[in-house]
């Protein structure tokens, strides 16, 4: 794992993970080429897809050093390989990165949870087509702490092979249960343990801050084996439901720890600001 990757998850352990290597100079250079003015399909792309390719377009402008435009929100805690390129690197190596999904309806009566993990789905599939363009060769996972949130991701995906806008970019893509050599593959985090990619999608997001519900999502164990499932980089899809609950939502000390796991995930990453109206 990176040298980011590899600090964060050293805050759970005693002992420190060292970094096995570093990001290949090629990561920001293929994520840099989703310029704005590509043409992604007769119909034009859709609001998912747009904001997963400003969000990544981004992320390899802050690898390759330049100056943030405000788009990215800077870590509070940036790893000491993070703060400029080094004499030997072209590029700062990041591993982490967060987008924080605001959804918002003038609906009255709130956003109804199927709609709310129909959107969520959408932005991992705009991140996983983006990707596949970059990387045709990579691996890349879909990791789902519910099964509910695996099918729709799955239904997405398949959904997006019948879209020209995305046609291209997936290709021959295999979303079935089992592994591709290169392909994408979407599961529950339990069933992706022992197995790594070089890019990792978690989904934990939520409109819901109850107890039970956090509890299920903000279990430690189940973060540190989703976000360390990568090699090059992670991306976490959370919501301020998770991120920012109200105190009684926190009601034992195992979704304490995991809930200051994941904020210090959010203080160590690059986040982007997600609103999307339903």
């Amino acid at each position: 794992m990176n040298a980011d990757l590899g600090e964060f998850v050293s805050t759970i352990y005693p002992c420190k993970f060292e970094s096995q290597k570093v990001q290949a100079a090629d990561v920001p250079k293929a994520l840099a080429k989703l310029t704005h003015a590509e043409t992604l399909g007769p119909t034009g792309p859709s609001i998912p897809l747009l904001a997963a390719q400003a969000f990544l377009i981004e992320l390899s402008s802050i690898m390759l050093g330049k100056e943030n435009r405000g788009i990215l929100i800077p870590p509070d805690i940036l790893h000491l390989a993070g703060r400029r390129p080094h004499r030997s690197h072209s590029h700062i190596p990041v591993s982490l990165a967060l987008i924080n999904l605001r959804l918002w309806s003038k609906k009255s009566g709130g956003i109804p949870p199927k709609s709310y993990v129909t959107v969520e789905a959408d932005i991992a599939v705009a991140l996983v087509s983006l990707l596949r363009r970059c990387f045709p060769d990579d691996d890349i996972f879909v990791a789902t702490p519910h099964r509910i949130q695996r099918d729709a991701v799955k239904m997405a995906l398949r959904k997006a092979l019948d879209d020209e806008t995305l046609e291209e970019s997936l290709g021959r893509l295999s979303i079935s249960d089992e592994y591709a050599r290169h392909g994408v593959t979407v599961e529950t985090i339990e069933r992706l343990q022992g197995s790594e990619a070089p890019f990792v999608i978690c989904l934990f997001s939520t409109p819901i801050s109850s107890p039970d519900h956090l509890g299920f999502l903000l279990e430690r164990r189940r973060l540190n084996v989703a976000i360390s499932r990568t090699k090059t980089l992670c991306i976490v899809i959370s919501s301020d439901a998770v991120l920012s609950p109200p105190t009684r939502a926190l009601a034992n000390e195992t979704t304490t720890k995991g809930y200051a796991f994941l904020k210090e995930y959010q203080r160590r990453s690059w986040c982007y600001e997600l609103p999307l109206e339903v």
